[in-house]
């Protein structure tokens, strides 16, 4: 019997979305890509894992325990993979901006903050402001706006 890391990933998708389409689309596959890795595994092991109709997945005893067993292998290569990165000096980690729904105005606030903190205000039209290397990318690339133009290349980046 041949487990493979990347067909234990597929067991876990299914696992967690109980729906094909979902579960697929979740890992970048295709259902039936999907389908046809799951189909491999039960033939490599000689057991369904999943009951399956249109409308309910669920895991078999044998899919159960291949699930758990499963969850520890993909977590410790991970952490394999993590834990090599690290030595060889390779950038790691998750960065996530914004933690749910946050209001322009108080964004607005903390961009006109960061603005005065570090005197970006124009000294001859203080309308306008200087971009630094961390709001060129916000501006669109321009070295400076005006406050109205600000508000709406900041708008650009947000949902």
């Amino acid at each position: 019997m041949k487990l493979d890391l990347r067909q234990l990933r597929h067991v876990l998708a299914l696992d967690r979305h109980r729906n094909f389409g979902r579960a697929a689309e979740a890992i970048g596959l295709t259902q039936p890509a999907l389908s046809r890795s799951l189909q491999a595994l039960e033939d490599e092991i000689g057991a369904r894992l999943f009951d399956r109709d249109r409308s309910h997945v669920a895991p078999t005893a044998v899919g159960e325990r291949l699930i758990e067993r499963a969850r520890l292998l993909v977590n410790q290569a991970r952490d394999i993979e993590q834990d090599l990165k690290q030595m060889l000096g390779l950038e790691v980690g998750l960065l996530r901006i914004g933690a749910g729904p946050y209001p322009r105005t108080e964004v607005t606030k903390k961009i006109w903050a960061y603005i005065k903190r570090n005197g970006l205000q124009d000294k001859k039209n203080r309308r306008n402001i200087n971009a630094d290397d961390k709001l060129k990318p916000v501006f669109g690339g321009k070295s400076q706006v005006s406050m109205f133009e600000m508000t709406k290349l900041v708008n650009k980046h947000l949902k």
